[in-house]
């Protein structure tokens, strides 16, 4: 009767270490996963912040393209109206 009073206790020790061994794996792989997902989220967020930088510098240089293509322009008109005046 102690014989099997053992095994019962060494089934259930087996069994509790098998199933703490599966809960670590778990947690392990979800631990891995949510890192993974972190990651994806902050890569995506730095490509947006490029992305940013990129058209905000593409902005600011067709402003200033604009601009003295308009001061010419305003120049160059204004040199006409005083011809066309004569």
């Amino acid at each position: 009767m102690y014989d099997w009073i053992i095994i019962m206790a060494l089934v259930v020790a087996a069994l509790s270490l098998t199933g703490a061994g599966i809960l670590h794996r778990r947690c392990r792989q979800a631990e891995r996963e949510k890192n993974r997902s972190l990651l994806h989220v902050i890569h995506e967020l730095d490509r947006m912040s490029r992305d940013r930088e990129h058209i905000r510098i593409e902005k600011e240089t067709l402003e200033r393209v604009l601009k003295s293509m308009l001061s010419e322009y305003a120049g160059t008109s204004g040199s006409e109206e005083s011809d066309d005046a004569c």
